[in-house]
């Protein structure tokens, strides 16, 4: 599931041109893929942890906003360094846990 919510993401902040507050996300998610509402929150601390997304405190939008780390990482790419995020995909929350490997 890490892997819809990056390509929602993806898709939502290149139709955003910048960062998105958490609301237009679950927005975005709810539009796009509702099935993927419920475990969107676990997703994007999958996501943060990895270091694919960052979080940050907007003032003017009094709103938490998240951007992209790598406008330019796709998925296919992120699967490659991280294929536990595809075992996740397919099995469920037995691979939750994203863990960098030593290169």
């Amino acid at each position: 599931m890490p892997m819809i919510t990056f390509n929602l993401l993806k898709e939502l902040f290149e139709k955003q041109k910048g960062p998105v507050t958490t609301n237009e996300i679950i927005n975005h998610v709810a539009d796009k893929s509702p099935r993927n509402l419920e475990n969107l929150v676990s997703n994007m601390i999958v996501l943060e942890k990895g270091g694919f997304v960052k979080k940050r405190f907007d003032r003017k939008k009094s709103s938490y906003v998240w951007e992209l780390s790598d406008p330019k990482l796709n998925g296919t790419e992120i699967l490659e360094r991280y294929p536990e995020l595809y075992e996740q995909t397919l099995y469920g929350e037995g691979s939750f846990s994203l863990k960098k490997r030593k290169r």
